[in-house]
Protein backbone atom coordinates (compact mmCIF):
# COMPACT_ATOMS: atom_id res chain seq x y z
CA UNK A 1 0.00 0.00 0.00
CA UNK A 2 2.55 2.30 1.06
CA UNK A 3 4.94 1.58 -2.25
CA UNK A 4 1.23 2.63 -4.18
CA UNK A 5 1.33 6.22 -2.56
CA UNK A 6 4.74 6.51 -3.08
CA UNK A 7 3.91 5.56 -7.07
CA UNK A 8 1.56 8.43 -6.88
CA UNK A 9 4.16 10.53 -5.64
CA UNK A 10 6.81 9.98 -8.05
CA UNK A 11 3.92 10.11 -10.81
CA UNK A 12 2.65 13.82 -9.58
CA UNK A 13 6.51 15.11 -8.63
CA UNK A 14 6.89 14.40 -12.35
CA UNK A 15 3.67 16.46 -13.48
CA UNK A 16 4.72 19.52 -10.70
CA UNK A 17 7.99 20.68 -12.29
CA UNK A 18 7.56 20.44 -16.60
CA UNK A 19 10.45 22.22 -17.62
CA UNK A 20 12.96 19.70 -16.16
CA UNK A 21 10.79 16.68 -17.04
CA UNK A 22 10.33 17.61 -20.25
CA UNK A 23 13.98 18.05 -20.64
CA UNK A 24 15.01 14.83 -19.24
CA UNK A 25 12.57 13.58 -21.62
CA UNK A 26 13.90 15.14 -24.40
CA UNK A 27 17.61 13.56 -23.85
CA UNK A 28 15.95 10.12 -23.72
CA UNK A 29 13.74 10.24 -26.54
CA UNK A 30 16.38 11.86 -28.91
CA UNK A 31 19.62 9.29 -27.45
CA UNK A 32 17.18 6.62 -28.29
CA UNK A 33 16.00 8.10 -31.86
CA UNK A 34 19.62 8.80 -32.41
CA UNK A 35 20.27 5.16 -31.23
CA UNK A 36 17.87 3.98 -33.97
CA UNK A 37 18.57 6.14 -36.65
CA UNK A 38 22.53 5.30 -36.86
CA UNK A 39 22.47 1.85 -36.20
CA UNK A 40 19.88 1.71 -39.27
CA UNK A 41 22.64 3.59 -41.03
CA UNK A 42 25.26 1.03 -40.16
CA UNK A 43 23.07 -2.17 -40.88
CA UNK A 44 22.04 -0.43 -44.04
CA UNK A 45 25.31 0.34 -45.44
CA UNK A 46 26.37 -3.98 -43.97
CA UNK A 47 23.92 -5.18 -45.94
CA UNK A 48 24.25 -3.12 -49.11
CA UNK A 49 27.98 -3.89 -49.11
CA UNK A 50 27.44 -7.70 -48.72
CA UNK A 51 24.68 -7.43 -51.40
CA UNK A 52 27.01 -5.40 -53.31
CA UNK A 53 30.14 -7.90 -53.16
CA UNK A 54 27.97 -11.03 -53.64
CA UNK A 55 25.90 -9.89 -56.55
CA UNK A 56 29.12 -8.11 -58.50
CA UNK A 57 31.31 -11.47 -58.88
CA UNK A 58 31.12 -13.54 -55.66
CA UNK A 59 27.33 -15.49 -55.74
CA UNK A 60 25.92 -16.83 -52.16
CA UNK A 61 27.11 -20.39 -52.80
CA UNK A 62 29.93 -21.78 -54.95
CA UNK A 63 30.63 -25.11 -56.18
CA UNK A 64 34.73 -25.87 -56.82
CA UNK A 65 36.31 -28.83 -57.18
CA UNK A 66 37.67 -29.88 -53.57
CA UNK A 67 40.83 -27.83 -52.88
CA UNK A 68 40.44 -24.70 -55.58
CA UNK A 69 39.10 -21.87 -53.00
CA UNK A 70 42.71 -21.88 -51.33
CA UNK A 71 44.96 -22.72 -54.87
CA UNK A 72 42.83 -21.98 -57.76
CA UNK A 73 44.39 -24.16 -60.08
CA UNK A 74 43.11 -24.70 -64.04
CA UNK A 75 43.51 -28.62 -63.11
CA UNK A 76 41.34 -28.29 -60.38
CA UNK A 77 37.88 -28.53 -62.66
CA UNK A 78 34.17 -29.96 -62.41
CA UNK A 79 34.28 -32.14 -65.18
CA UNK A 80 29.75 -33.54 -66.48
CA UNK A 81 28.86 -30.02 -65.14
CA UNK A 82 25.38 -30.72 -66.36
CA UNK A 83 25.01 -32.99 -63.84
CA UNK A 84 25.41 -30.42 -61.05
CA UNK A 85 22.99 -28.10 -62.83
CA UNK A 86 20.62 -30.33 -63.28
CA UNK A 87 20.63 -31.05 -59.53
CA UNK A 88 19.89 -27.13 -59.22
CA UNK A 89 17.61 -26.91 -61.72
CA UNK A 90 15.67 -29.59 -59.50
CA UNK A 91 15.79 -27.36 -56.14
CA UNK A 92 12.39 -26.84 -54.36
CA UNK A 93 14.04 -22.85 -53.75
CA UNK A 94 14.34 -20.16 -55.87
CA UNK A 95 17.63 -20.06 -57.09
CA UNK A 96 20.33 -18.55 -59.77
CA UNK A 97 23.47 -19.91 -61.24
CA UNK A 98 25.69 -19.63 -64.12
CA UNK A 99 28.89 -21.77 -64.73
CA UNK A 100 32.46 -20.24 -65.13
CA UNK A 101 36.28 -20.69 -66.37
CA UNK A 102 38.21 -18.82 -64.24
CA UNK A 103 42.06 -18.26 -65.09
CA UNK A 104 44.94 -16.00 -65.06
CA UNK A 105 46.25 -14.82 -68.35
CA UNK A 106 48.47 -11.72 -69.80
CA UNK A 107 46.36 -9.33 -71.92
CA UNK A 108 48.49 -7.25 -74.78
CA UNK A 109 47.83 -4.83 -76.84
CA UNK A 110 51.04 -3.25 -79.10
CA UNK A 111 51.20 -0.48 -76.24
CA UNK A 112 51.37 -2.39 -73.21
CA UNK A 113 50.93 -5.64 -71.48
CA UNK A 114 49.12 -6.88 -68.35
CA UNK A 115 48.67 -9.78 -66.15
CA UNK A 116 44.49 -10.38 -65.79
CA UNK A 117 42.06 -12.49 -63.91
CA UNK A 118 40.22 -13.97 -66.99
CA UNK A 119 36.44 -15.05 -66.68
CA UNK A 120 34.66 -16.81 -69.10
CA UNK A 121 30.84 -17.01 -68.53
CA UNK A 122 27.73 -17.90 -70.21
CA UNK A 123 26.50 -14.44 -70.59
CA UNK A 124 22.35 -15.03 -70.50
CA UNK A 125 23.03 -17.19 -66.94
CA UNK A 126 25.68 -14.41 -66.08
CA UNK A 127 23.60 -11.77 -65.90
CA UNK A 128 21.20 -13.28 -63.40
CA UNK A 129 23.64 -13.99 -60.96
CA UNK A 130 25.87 -10.91 -61.40
CA UNK A 131 25.32 -6.67 -61.77
CA UNK A 132 28.46 -7.20 -64.60
CA UNK A 133 25.88 -6.57 -67.55
CA UNK A 134 24.71 -3.46 -65.51
CA UNK A 135 28.46 -1.87 -64.83
CA UNK A 136 29.08 -1.92 -68.95
CA UNK A 137 29.33 2.01 -69.30
CA UNK A 138 30.41 1.83 -73.29
CA UNK A 139 29.45 -1.11 -76.10
CA UNK A 140 27.73 -3.82 -75.28
CA UNK A 141 27.40 -6.75 -72.61
CA UNK A 142 28.61 -10.10 -73.78
CA UNK A 143 25.99 -12.58 -75.78
CA UNK A 144 25.70 -15.90 -77.66
CA UNK A 145 26.05 -15.12 -80.75
CA UNK A 146 28.39 -17.41 -82.41
CA UNK A 147 30.29 -15.03 -84.41
CA UNK A 148 31.60 -13.07 -81.62
CA UNK A 149 33.14 -15.78 -79.18
CA UNK A 150 35.74 -13.99 -79.76
CA UNK A 151 34.65 -10.71 -78.11
CA UNK A 152 35.80 -9.64 -74.90
CA UNK A 153 35.01 -7.51 -71.58
CA UNK A 154 37.06 -5.29 -69.75
CA UNK A 155 37.29 -3.09 -66.75
CA UNK A 156 37.60 0.94 -67.93
CA UNK A 157 40.86 1.71 -66.32
CA UNK A 158 42.16 -1.65 -68.27
CA UNK A 159 41.41 -0.09 -71.32
CA UNK A 160 42.85 3.19 -70.31
CA UNK A 161 45.83 1.43 -69.46
CA UNK A 162 46.12 -0.79 -73.09
CA UNK A 163 45.13 2.52 -74.50
CA UNK A 164 42.29 0.27 -76.59
CA UNK A 165 38.58 0.85 -76.85
CA UNK A 166 35.13 -0.42 -78.41
CA UNK A 167 36.23 -2.15 -81.71
CA UNK A 168 39.87 -2.64 -80.73
CA UNK A 169 41.84 -6.01 -80.63
CA UNK A 170 43.86 -7.26 -77.86
CA UNK A 171 45.74 -10.92 -77.13
CA UNK A 172 44.89 -13.02 -74.34
CA UNK A 173 47.30 -15.67 -73.39
CA UNK A 174 47.99 -18.13 -71.03
CA UNK A 175 48.87 -22.24 -70.03
CA UNK A 176 46.39 -24.39 -70.76
CA UNK A 177 45.88 -27.29 -68.06
CA UNK A 178 47.95 -29.73 -70.54
CA UNK A 179 50.76 -27.60 -70.07
CA UNK A 180 50.76 -25.72 -74.07
CA UNK A 181 50.59 -22.40 -73.98
CA UNK A 182 47.80 -20.69 -75.23
CA UNK A 183 46.92 -17.26 -77.35
CA UNK A 184 43.61 -16.02 -78.60
CA UNK A 185 42.96 -12.63 -80.41
CA UNK A 186 39.86 -10.95 -79.17
CA UNK A 187 37.95 -7.93 -80.09
CA UNK A 188 36.63 -5.57 -77.17
CA UNK A 189 33.21 -5.41 -76.93
CA UNK A 190 32.58 -3.63 -74.28
CA UNK A 191 33.94 -2.00 -71.35
CA UNK A 192 32.54 -1.50 -67.69
CA UNK A 193 33.17 0.29 -64.72
CA UNK A 194 32.50 -1.00 -61.09
CA UNK A 195 33.85 1.18 -58.73
CA UNK A 196 36.35 -1.85 -57.70
CA UNK A 197 39.53 -0.52 -58.20
CA UNK A 198 40.87 -4.10 -58.59
CA UNK A 199 38.21 -5.67 -60.89
CA UNK A 200 38.36 -2.10 -63.29
CA UNK A 201 42.08 -2.54 -64.15
CA UNK A 202 42.41 -6.58 -63.61
CA UNK A 203 39.33 -8.39 -64.78
CA UNK A 204 38.51 -9.81 -67.93
CA UNK A 205 35.63 -11.34 -68.80
CA UNK A 206 35.16 -13.88 -72.36
CA UNK A 207 32.52 -16.06 -73.48
CA UNK A 208 32.77 -19.65 -71.62
CA UNK A 209 33.21 -21.58 -74.99
CA UNK A 210 35.87 -19.52 -75.56
CA UNK A 211 38.23 -19.91 -71.97
CA UNK A 212 37.25 -23.69 -72.47
CA UNK A 213 39.29 -23.72 -75.48
CA UNK A 214 42.33 -21.61 -74.68
CA UNK A 215 42.54 -23.94 -72.00
CA UNK A 216 41.99 -27.09 -73.57
CA UNK A 217 38.73 -27.97 -71.02
CA UNK A 218 36.73 -29.26 -73.73
CA UNK A 219 33.15 -29.24 -71.49
CA UNK A 220 35.10 -28.92 -68.68
CA UNK A 221 34.27 -25.76 -66.06
CA UNK A 222 36.17 -23.90 -63.16
CA UNK A 223 32.75 -23.45 -60.82
CA UNK A 224 29.65 -23.04 -60.49
CA UNK A 225 28.28 -19.57 -59.10
CA UNK A 226 24.72 -19.83 -57.07
CA UNK A 227 22.27 -16.36 -55.86
CA UNK A 228 19.68 -17.28 -53.88
CA UNK A 229 16.30 -15.29 -53.98
CA UNK A 230 16.37 -14.65 -50.12
CA UNK A 231 19.43 -14.28 -47.90
CA UNK A 232 17.59 -16.29 -45.25
CA UNK A 233 17.69 -19.49 -47.84
CA UNK A 234 21.30 -19.99 -48.25
CA UNK A 235 22.09 -22.22 -45.59
CA UNK A 236 19.69 -24.69 -46.56
CA UNK A 237 20.27 -24.29 -50.09
CA UNK A 238 23.96 -25.22 -49.43
CA UNK A 239 23.01 -27.91 -47.09
CA UNK A 240 20.97 -29.75 -50.31
CA UNK A 241 23.40 -28.81 -52.66
CA UNK A 242 26.03 -30.52 -50.46
CA UNK A 243 23.80 -33.81 -50.16
CA UNK A 244 23.07 -34.20 -53.88
CA UNK A 245 26.61 -33.45 -54.80
CA UNK A 246 28.08 -36.15 -52.60
CA UNK A 247 24.92 -38.54 -53.87
CA UNK A 248 27.15 -37.74 -57.77
CA UNK A 249 30.79 -37.99 -56.35
CA UNK A 250 30.14 -41.00 -54.29
CA UNK A 251 32.73 -43.81 -55.29
CA UNK A 252 34.95 -41.12 -57.52
CA UNK A 253 37.76 -39.15 -56.63
CA UNK A 254 35.88 -35.75 -57.85
CA UNK A 255 35.71 -34.39 -54.26
CA UNK A 256 33.74 -31.28 -54.57
CA UNK A 257 33.66 -28.49 -51.67
CA UNK A 258 30.56 -26.02 -51.80
CA UNK A 259 31.58 -22.65 -50.04
CA UNK A 260 29.23 -19.92 -49.10
CA UNK A 261 30.11 -16.10 -49.72
CA UNK A 262 31.21 -15.63 -46.25
CA UNK A 263 34.56 -18.16 -46.66
CA UNK A 264 35.43 -16.75 -50.43
CA UNK A 265 35.14 -13.46 -48.81
CA UNK A 266 36.57 -12.85 -45.16
CA UNK A 267 37.27 -9.55 -45.91
CA UNK A 268 33.99 -8.49 -46.38
CA UNK A 269 33.13 -10.44 -43.11
CA UNK A 270 35.62 -8.54 -41.31
CA UNK A 271 34.92 -5.00 -42.90
CA UNK A 272 31.08 -5.40 -41.18
CA UNK A 273 32.64 -6.66 -37.66
CA UNK A 274 34.98 -3.20 -37.87
CA UNK A 275 31.82 -1.24 -38.79
CA UNK A 276 29.96 -2.93 -36.04
CA UNK A 277 32.88 -2.01 -33.69
CA UNK A 278 32.73 1.52 -34.66
CA UNK A 279 29.34 1.99 -34.23
CA UNK A 280 29.57 0.17 -30.66
CA UNK A 281 32.05 2.83 -29.92
CA UNK A 282 30.02 5.83 -30.91
CA UNK A 283 26.57 4.30 -29.03
CA UNK A 284 28.94 4.39 -26.64
CA UNK A 285 29.75 7.94 -26.20
CA UNK A 286 26.23 8.45 -26.94
CA UNK A 287 25.11 6.18 -23.65
CA UNK A 288 27.59 8.62 -21.34
CA UNK A 289 26.06 11.73 -22.73
CA UNK A 290 22.77 10.69 -22.23
CA UNK A 291 23.40 9.34 -19.12
CA UNK A 292 25.57 12.84 -17.94
CA UNK A 293 22.70 14.62 -18.89
CA UNK A 294 19.98 12.22 -17.03
CA UNK A 295 22.10 12.16 -13.71
CA UNK A 296 22.48 16.25 -13.82
CA UNK A 297 19.56 16.50 -14.13
CA UNK A 298 18.25 14.57 -11.53
CA UNK A 299 20.40 16.12 -9.23
CA UNK A 300 19.17 19.45 -10.20
CA UNK A 301 15.96 18.29 -8.94
CA UNK A 302 17.27 16.50 -5.51
CA UNK A 303 18.73 20.28 -5.23
CA UNK A 304 15.52 22.05 -5.95
CA UNK A 305 13.99 19.21 -3.30
CA UNK A 306 15.93 18.92 -0.77
CA UNK A 307 13.76 20.26 2.14
CA UNK A 308 10.77 18.56 0.61
CA UNK A 309 12.97 15.52 0.79
CA UNK A 310 13.88 16.02 4.24
CA UNK A 311 10.16 16.63 5.72
CA UNK A 312 9.44 13.36 4.21
CA UNK A 313 11.93 11.45 5.63
CA UNK A 314 11.57 13.24 9.38
CA UNK A 315 7.88 11.83 9.30
CA UNK A 316 9.03 8.81 9.16
CA UNK A 317 9.38 7.77 5.58
CA UNK A 318 12.72 5.41 5.18
CA UNK A 319 15.52 5.66 2.70
CA UNK A 320 14.68 2.98 1.00
CA UNK A 321 11.04 4.39 0.19
CA UNK A 322 13.42 7.59 -0.62
CA UNK A 323 14.96 5.78 -2.96
CA UNK A 324 12.15 3.90 -4.96
CA UNK A 325 10.03 6.99 -5.16
CA UNK A 326 13.26 8.72 -6.96
CA UNK A 327 13.69 5.92 -9.20
CA UNK A 328 10.54 5.42 -10.38
CA UNK A 329 10.32 9.06 -11.15
CA UNK A 330 13.33 8.39 -13.65
CA UNK A 331 11.45 4.75 -14.85
CA UNK A 332 7.91 7.39 -15.55
CA UNK A 333 10.40 9.66 -17.39
CA UNK A 334 12.01 7.02 -19.34
CA UNK A 335 9.05 5.39 -20.46
CA UNK A 336 7.48 8.75 -21.69
CA UNK A 337 11.36 9.16 -23.14
CA UNK A 338 11.43 5.48 -24.96
CA UNK A 339 7.81 5.88 -26.56
CA UNK A 340 8.84 9.47 -28.14
CA UNK A 341 12.18 7.97 -28.88
CA UNK A 342 11.04 4.76 -30.79
CA UNK A 343 8.22 7.01 -32.33
CA UNK A 344 11.19 9.83 -34.10
CA UNK A 345 13.84 7.31 -34.63
CA UNK A 346 11.05 4.56 -36.46
CA UNK A 347 9.56 7.84 -38.42
CA UNK A 348 12.90 9.52 -39.40
CA UNK A 349 14.50 5.69 -40.62
CA UNK A 350 11.16 4.68 -42.36
CA UNK A 351 11.03 7.72 -44.24
CA UNK A 352 15.17 7.30 -45.25
CA UNK A 353 14.52 3.74 -45.76
CA UNK A 354 11.99 4.69 -48.45
CA UNK A 355 13.58 8.01 -50.18
CA UNK A 356 17.09 6.33 -49.65
CA UNK A 357 20.27 8.79 -48.71
CA UNK A 358 21.96 10.49 -51.44
CA UNK A 359 25.50 9.55 -52.00
CA UNK A 360 26.47 10.29 -54.90
CA UNK A 361 28.64 13.20 -54.08
CA UNK A 362 31.40 10.44 -52.51
CA UNK A 363 30.37 7.75 -54.85
CA UNK A 364 34.02 7.54 -56.28
CA UNK A 365 35.20 6.57 -52.77
CA UNK A 366 32.43 4.28 -51.66
CA UNK A 367 31.75 2.30 -54.96
CA UNK A 368 34.96 -0.01 -53.39
CA UNK A 369 31.79 -1.17 -50.83
CA UNK A 370 28.17 -0.25 -52.08
CA UNK A 371 29.44 -0.99 -55.82
CA UNK A 372 26.94 0.39 -58.69
CA UNK A 373 24.96 2.23 -55.63
CA UNK A 374 25.19 5.30 -54.77
CA UNK A 375 21.96 5.57 -52.23
CA UNK A 376 22.02 4.24 -49.06
CA UNK A 377 19.26 2.52 -47.63
CA UNK A 378 18.64 2.59 -43.54
CA UNK A 379 17.65 -0.76 -42.26
CA UNK A 380 15.74 -1.47 -39.20
CA UNK A 381 16.26 -4.45 -37.35
CA UNK A 382 13.92 -5.50 -35.06
CA UNK A 383 16.75 -7.49 -32.98
CA UNK A 384 19.01 -3.83 -32.69
CA UNK A 385 15.22 -2.03 -32.06
CA UNK A 386 14.88 -3.95 -28.87
CA UNK A 387 18.65 -3.82 -27.66
CA UNK A 388 18.95 -0.13 -28.14
CA UNK A 389 15.30 0.61 -26.12
CA UNK A 390 16.74 -2.07 -23.44
CA UNK A 391 19.81 -0.34 -23.07
CA UNK A 392 18.45 3.14 -22.83
CA UNK A 393 15.89 1.74 -20.57
CA UNK A 394 18.90 0.45 -18.08
CA UNK A 395 20.82 3.35 -18.45
CA UNK A 396 17.97 5.56 -17.52
CA UNK A 397 17.59 3.63 -14.12
CA UNK A 398 21.43 2.81 -13.46
CA UNK A 399 21.65 6.42 -13.95
CA UNK A 400 18.95 7.52 -11.41
CA UNK A 401 20.57 5.56 -8.58
CA UNK A 402 23.56 7.79 -7.52
CA UNK A 403 21.06 10.73 -7.20
CA UNK A 404 18.34 8.51 -5.25
CA UNK A 405 21.35 7.06 -3.26
CA UNK A 406 22.52 10.69 -2.42
CA UNK A 407 19.34 11.70 -1.86
CA UNK A 408 18.95 8.76 0.61
CA UNK A 409 21.89 9.76 3.06
CA UNK A 410 20.51 12.99 3.66
CA UNK A 411 20.18 14.08 6.76
CA UNK A 412 16.31 14.81 7.88
CA UNK A 413 17.37 18.23 9.94
CA UNK A 414 19.78 19.52 7.64
CA UNK A 415 17.54 19.16 4.96
CA UNK A 416 14.97 20.55 6.24
CA UNK A 417 17.09 24.01 7.15
CA UNK A 418 18.16 24.14 3.10
CA UNK A 419 16.73 27.05 1.42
Amino acid sequence: MKAKVFLKIAWRNVQRNRRRSLITIAAISLGLASLIFFGAINDGFNEQMIRSSVRLMIGHIQIHRQGYQDDPDVEKFITHPDRYMAVLKDLPYPIYYAPRVKFQGLISSPENSYGVYVAGIAPAAEATVSTIKRAVIEGDFLNNDGHRSHSLLLGRQLAKNLKKGIGDKVVLMTQAYDGSLSASAFTIQGIFRTGNPEMDKGVVYIPIEAAQSMLAYEDKISEIVILTDREEQVNKVKELIMDSVIKITQGTDAAMEILEWSDIAPDIVQIVKINDITMYILLGILFIIVTLGIINTLLMSIFERTREIGIIMAIGTSPEYVVLMLIMETIFLGFIGIILGLLIGVFITGYYNQQGIDLSKFSEGLALYLGLETTLYPVIKLKSLAIYTLAIFLMTVLASLYPAVKAAWLRPIEAIRHV
